[in-house]
This record gives C-alpha cells, structure tokens and sequence, in this order.
C-alpha cells in the first residue's frame, strides 16, 4: 500500500503487495504532520494497535535540490515527525527506529528535473520528498 500526500490531503492508493514500505509523499519543505485527523497515520496506528510487532522503521527522504546539510536534516524532521505522531497516540516510542536519508535516495523519473524551470523542478521532485514506513515483525495479535 502506497499513501501519497500532496498539499496536506491523503489518500491511499492500494498498489502491488501490502508487505513493502507504505510511503507518504509530502508536498515542498512540509513536514507529515499537516496531513490531519482521520488520515493515514491514524489508520496505521489503529492497525499496529492490532499487530504484535517488533518495530516500526520510519525514514524520512528529501529532494536532491539545495543543500546536502539542509537535506539531511529536513528528511531526519520528517521521520522524528512521524515517530511523535505514533508516539501521540500510544505506539511505544521504544519500537520506531528513525532515520533521515536526505537526498541520497531518490526515485526514478521519467524526465530530467534539473533542466526545468524551478517551479516545474520542484514538482518533478514531489516523489522524492517522502517518509517511508515499514513495519518489521507483524502478526496479528492473538
């Protein structure tokens, strides 16, 4: 399951296999939290409420553009911004594992962001400002 958020709306989008990461696709320099009540953090938190797991992994990705130092540490916020959320409300702050990846991971395109103008650039490189989640050690409590 992938979970795009663009300009502080959710919406699921239900894609391949539910055992890979769920992402959220953050609109510019916005971190997770804008995305509000009844959205898709709260849905994974009622569902690991229901999961006997061991952690939640949480990485957080900018886009290439601008500075190394600044991408590392807005994807980093990100992450920490999703594992407060979870945290907020009653996933233990002892399984979520956070990490900022910055730039240095960035999604495929299909055309060349860099020789767009800045406006088209920054929405060529939506994809790449994300927070991956994944959950390690999932089973259904008994």
């Amino acid at each position: 399951m992938v979970t795009t958020l663009q300009s502080g709306l959710a919406a699921l989008d239900r894609r391949g296999d539910s055992t890979g990461p769920r992402v959220l696709v953050l609109a510019w320099d916005n971190p997770p939290m804008t995305i509000g009540r009844g959205s898709y953090l709260d849905e994974l938190v009622s569902r690991l409420k229901e999961l006997d797991f061991e952690t939640v992994r949480v990485v957080g990705h900018s886009d290439p553009t601008g500075p190394a130092a600044m991408n590392e540490r807005l994807s980093k916020r990100r992450a920490e911004s999703v594992k407060q959320y979870l945290v907020a409300h009653g996933i233990d702050a002892k399984r979520i594992r956070t990490e900022g990846k910055g730039g240095a991971q960035p999604l495929p395109k299909t055309r060349d962001c860099d020789a767009l103008p800045r406006m088209e650039k920054i929405i060529c490189y939506a994809p790449d400002r994300r927070v991956e989640i994944e959950v390690v050690g999932g089973k259904p409590r008994s």
